[in-house]
């Protein structure tokens, strides 16, 4: 998790520095208007303080986001011409690459950390057992009668009729 998510910080950083302050892209873009141009400069402004503050994040998550963003800025500035420069398709590719790779492993440690809770609920001797099943009304009757029989007398509460045929019958016959 960590060399993909420093992988990606990396290709990220690099991509701010090329794209935003050296703007190696500049060249190749073209606009159908000016409102388009604008447009296009108020959403790069955007993206590019949304992948300032995902990187300040120092996560993994963080570092996803960033990288993501910077795609789709790459991809916006693509559709504008900037995928004619030789610069393109290698940075599209490095950016995608670590993309993928850190969300494999961003989504292999949520699925291992899910299995760990599972494991640790079904282990747990906190968890809640599984409810019973309802008994009904007369056979909650029949349980109190027998628990509230005179057990005044030893033994468990039932009459001396039982313990009578009990005691009658001996091993094998």
């Amino acid at each position: 998790m960590a060399a993909a998510s420093q992988a990606a910080r990396s290709a990220v950083t690099s991509f701010t520095k090329d794209f935003y302050e050296k703007k190696i892209f500049d060249p190749y873009l073209r606009f159908a208007s000016a409102e388009d141009e604008e447009r296009y400069r108020r959403e790069e402004a955007q993206r590019k303080e949304e992948i300032e503050k995902a990187l300040a994040l120092h996560t993994p998550a963080g570092d996803l986001r960033a990288n993501t963003l910077a795609l789709e800025q790459l991809k916006d500035a693509g559709a504008h011409g900037a995928s004619a420069s030789p610069d393109y398709a290698p940075t599209l590719e490095g950016l995608t690459k670590t993309k993928e790779e850190l969300q494999r492993a961003v989504d292999t440690q949520r699925s291992t950390a899910k299995a760990e809770e599972r494991v640790a609920d079904a282990t747990s001797p906190q968890r809640a057992s599984p409810a019973a099943p309802e008994l009904s009304p007369d056979v909650l009757a029949a349980f109190r009668r027998v628990s509230t029989a005179d057990t005044a007398q030893a033994g468990h509460g039932l009459d001396g009729r039982v313990a009578a045929i009990s005691s009658d019958r001996t091993l094998g016959g």
